[in-house]
Order: structure tokens, then C-alpha cells, then sequence
């Protein structure tokens, strides 16, 4: 990735990730076997995952777990994500999508030739 890029990295996704306990063992089985959710480990197209419900619901916790180990990025896609929270640094639209992009870009780098106008036209300003 061009080091022009790493401008976009504005949060510690990973990290965000990390600050979340890790799932118990026999917890979130329900999602697992969900049929719903079946399908959606087993999609060979694209699919977008959003979990959303009442604070302290575990919420953080399964999608940590989905993303370590249910939801492998492979050559065919990419699993991108971001932690939304309550603070300055996980509230903010723009500072997901750049997060978003920063991982897509990683794993997909030949997608950048698609970002590189944008770049050249308005430079820092795409990450406002």
C-alpha cells in the first residue's frame, strides 16, 4: 500500500478489537448454529454483518469472535470491521469508513488503482 494511504488509518481497529474480552467456550453457540447465520459463514457472495442491541448485551464479545475465528479473510474476500463505541475515537462515521477502507486495502491492494484519482484529486481531505 502507498504510504499516502496510511493517512486514512486514523483508528486502532485492531486494538478497539482487542479491548473486548474473548468469548467463554460453550457461549454464542446459539449464533453459530443459527440458520440465518449458517448461511452467512457458508456465503459465497457479498454479505454485510451488523450487530446492534442494548449496551451489555455481548455483542463486542461475538463479534470479536466471529471475526478471530468464524470469519476468515481468504484470497476470494476480505473480512473488514470496526467497533463502534461511545467515545471521541469509535463514534464517528468517517473514522469507520476510513478504518473499512484501510483493511480492505491491505488485504485487496490491487483495489487501490480504483483509489488512487480520488487520492490525487482531494489528498487528505477523503478522510473528513
Amino acid at each position: 500500500m502507498p504510504s499516502s494511504f496510511q493517512v486514512i488509518k486514523l483508528s486502532k481497529y485492531v486494538e478497539f478489537k482487542d479491548n473486548n474480552p474473548e468469548r467463554v467456550p460453550g457461549t454464542c453457540i446459539w449464533v453459530l448454529e443459527s440458520p440465518k447465520d449458517k448461511q452467512l459463514l457458508e456465503s459465497q457472495k457479498d454479505d454485510l454483518l451488523w450487530i446492534s442491541a442494548e449496551p451489555g448485551c455481548g455483542k463486542s464479545v461475538l463479534s470479536r469472535s466471529f471475526i478471530e475465528n468464524e470469519l476468515q479473510s481468504t484470497d476470494s474476500y476480505s473480512v473488514c470491521y470496526f467497533f463502534f463505541k461511545d467515545n471521541e475515537q469509535q463514534d464517528r462515521l468517517a473514522i469507520a469508513l476510513c478504518a473499512l477502507l484501510h483493511q480492505l486495502f491491505s488485504a485487496q491492494p490491487h483495489l487501490l488503482k480504483h483509489a488512487i484519482p480520488a487520492w490525487e484529486e482531494n489528498g487528505e481531505k477523503l478522510r473528513d
